[in-house]
C-alpha cells in the first residue's frame, strides 16, 4: 500500500505517524511519500514558533526518530513543490487509484495568506505579523524582509509598536518586541532579527482588539508568560467599547473556559505597580503595554513626523440571534488615535485557507469541505488535516487529534471499498519508476532525509560556534549545497555564492 502525504509541517508528520502506529496500517504500509515545497522540513515548529519556545520545537525530536526507524517506508522530498505542474489529477493517479496508492492527505496549511484590514493607507503602513514572524525565525522566503527600520519611505524609531490582533501570534509578537537580546541570541533566531529588535528598544505597545476582552481568541499560558516577562513592564487596558441592549430572551453565549481563564490572568496583572525582582518598586522607566478592547481600525496615515497615525473607531458590541458577541463600528462616536514608529504597525488578524485544485472551500469555516478529513465531493481517497481540515486555529498539540480522527477515517473507507471490491488494496501491482528517478530525469534538485540532516548537522554547528541552539541557514541555494541536492547547473550558477548570500531558488514544479 503506498500513500501520499504533501506538506512536511506538524499536519504532515502527524498523519505519518498516525499512519505508522495505526493497528490496521502496521503491516501493510509500503510506501509513504512525503512532499514539502522548503528544502527542509517541520513547517510551522521551524519557522512559526517563536524562538524564545525551544520547549515547543523539541517536538521535531520525536519526528526526528520516527523518519529514522521507518526509513525504509517514508521517503522525503524537500524542495518539491506540488502545486504548480502537478496537478491533483497525478497525485491522485499515484496515491488513489485504490490500487497501489491508497490515499493522498494534503497538509499544507494556509496557503492563502493572512487575512487584511481592507482599510486606506494599510499599504505600506501595517506589516504583516505572519511575515515579521516568519522574518525573525530565519525563513528562507523571508530572510531578505526589512522591519523596523527604514522600509518604503518609513522611518523606524521611537520604539513603539502596534499589534492588531488579539490571537496568540499577536502575543508571539509583543513578547519578541520586549524579550532581552541576551534571550534571543542563544536561540535559533535570525541574527539580524535579533539585531534589529535591539536597535528598535521597545518602549511602548498598543494591542488592539475589536471586541471585549472576554472575547480574545489568545490563551491565558500565553498572556501569562508576555505579562511575567519582565520586572519593568506595566499595564493598562482602555475599554472603548459599548454594549447595544440585549433582545429580551436571548441568551448569551457564556465566554469558553480558555476565555475565562486568559480575562482572570488579564485581570490580575493590569494596572499593578513596577516591581523588580527585590519586591520594591522599581526604580526604572516602565514599558508599557496598551490593550485596547473595541476598537476598529479605519484609516491608517503616514505623518510628517515619519511615524504611523492609525485611526481607530470604538465599537458597539452586541449579540447576534446564535447569542454571540459582534461588533459595528459607532458612526458618531469620537475616534482614538494610536501612533507608532513606522514599520512596527503589525496585523494579526487571521490567516486564509485557499483552495488548491479547485478542491471545494467552506468558506464560512476557512476550510476544505471534509467529512471527518476525507475531501466531499470527491470519488477518489483524498483527505486534508491541519489547517486545511478545520481552519487556521488551535494550537500545534491539536494537530495530533486531527490527524488520528482523519487516518481513522482513512482506515474505515479502506475496510468499505475492500468489501465492496472484494480485494485487498495492495493485491495488484504494476511497474512505475520511482519518484527519485522521475525527479532526476527531470533534472529537478530535491532534498532527501539525509540530505536534510546534513543542514540539520551544519546549523547545529553554527550554533555551537556562538553559543546558541542553532544558527539556520537562511536561503534555499545555500540548503541546496548543504544538502548535496543541488544539480550540476545550480552548482555552476551559484558557484561565486557564500553561505550568507541571499539569493533565493524556488522550489521545482514536478510532474510525475
Amino acid at each position: 500500500m503506498r500513500v501520499g502525504v504533501v506538506g512536511a509541517g506538524p499536519a504532515g508528520f502527524y498523519t505519518v505517524q498516525s499512519l505508522l502506529r495505526h493497528a490496521e496500517l502496521q503491516h501493510r504500509l509500503r510506501r509513504i511519500d512525503v512532499f514539502e515545497s522548503l528544502p527542509v522540513p517541520f513547517g510551522l515548529v521551524r519557522y512559526g514558533v517563536a524562538p524564545d519556545h525551544p520547549e515547543v520545537k523539541r517536538v521535531t525530536n520525536s519526528w526526528t526518530q520516527l523518519m529514522d526507524r521507518y526509513r525504509a517506508i517514508v521517503r522525503f522530498y524537500g524542495n518539491v513543490h506540488v502545486n504548480g505542474r502537478l496537478s491533483l489529477d497525478l497525485l491522485k493517479k499515484r496515491y488513489a487509484d485504490g490500487v497501489q496508492g491508497a490515499g493522498l492527505f494534503l497538509c499544507m496549511g494556509a496557503q492563502g495568506g493572512d487575512r487584511k484590514l481592507g482599510i486606506p493607507g494599510e499599504t505600506p503602513c501595517i506589516e504583516s505579523a505572519r511575515a515579521f514572524v516568519a522574518w525573525y525565525n530565519g525563513h528562507p522566503d523571508y530572510a531578505d524582509r526589512v522591519f523596523l527600520s527604514q522600509r518604503d519611505g518609513c522611518v523606524a524609531g521611537g520604539g513603539e509598536a502596534v499589534i492588531i490582533g488579539n490571537g496568540n501570534v499577536a502575543l508571539d509578537v509583543a513578547r519578541m518586541l520586549l524579550q532581552a537580546p541576551a534571550r534571543l541570541h542563544v536561540t535559533d533566531c535570525n541574527p539580524v532579527a535579533v539585531d534589529a529588535l535591539a536597535a528598535f528598544g521597545a518602549q511602548t505597545l498598543h494591542i488592539i482588539g475589536r471586541r471585549d476582552a472576554s472575547n480574545a481568541s489568545w490563551t491565558a499560558r500565553e498572556l501569562r508568560e508576555l505579562m511575567t516577562l519582565a520586572p519593568d513592564l506595566k499595564f493598562i487596558v482602555h475599554e472603548a467599547m459599548r454594549w447595544a441592549p440585549t433582545p429580551p430572551g436571548l441568551q448569551p453565549a457564556q465566554p469558553s473556559r480558555t476565555q475565562r481563564r486568559a480575562l482572570e490572568v488579564l485581570r490580575r496583572y493590569a494596572g499593578s505597580a513596577v516591581i523588580d525582582e527585590v519586591g520594591t518598586r522599581a526604580q526604572v522607566t516602565p514599558r508599557t503595554i496598551h490593550f485596547w478592547f473595541g476598537l476598529s481600525p479605519v484609516r491608517a496615515l503616514l505623518g510628517d513626523d515619519q511615524r504611523v497615525h492609525l485611526i481607530c473607531a470604538p465599537n458597539e458590541l452586541f449579540y447576534d440571534s446564535l447569542g454571540q458577541v459582534q461588533c459595528r463600528t459607532i458612526q458618531d462616536a469620537e475616534p482614538v488615535r494610536i501612533t507608532a514608529s513606522a514599520g512596527a504597525v503589525f496585523r494579526s488578524i487571521g490567516y486564509v485557507v485557499s483552495a488548491p485544485w479547485g478542491l471545494p472551500l467552506d468558506s464560512n469555516q476557512n476550510c476544505i469541505r471534509n467529512n471527518a478529513g476525507r475531501v466531499v465531493g470527491l470519488e477518489d481517497a483524498v483527505y486534508v488535516a491541519g489547517w486545511l481540515k478545520h481552519g487556521p486555529r488551535g494550537v500545534i498539540a491539536n494537530t495530533l487529534v486531527d490527524a488520528q480522527e482523519t487516518v481513522a477515517q482513512f482506515v474505515s473507507d479502506l475496510r468499505q471499498a475492500e468489501r465492496a471490491t472484494q480485494a485487498r488494496a495492495d493485491g495488484s501491482r504494476t511497474h512505475e519508476p520511482e519518484v527519485e528517478d522521475l525527479l532526476k530525469q527531470a533534472g529537478h534538485s530535491f532534498v532527501d532525509w539525509d540530505g536534510w540532516l546534513r543542514i540539520d548537522a551544519e546549523e547545529q554547528h553554527r550554533g555551537r560556534l556562538c553559543g546558541a541552539d542553532r544558527r539556520k541557514i537562511l536561503t534555499r541555494s545555500d540548503m541546496l549545497r548543504l544538502a548535496g541536492g543541488a544539480s550540476v547547473a545550480d552548482y555552476q550558477q551559484n558557484s561565486g555564492e557564500g553561505l550568507g548570500n541571499r539569493s533565493h531558488r524556488t522550489p521545482a514544479d514536478v510532474a510525475f
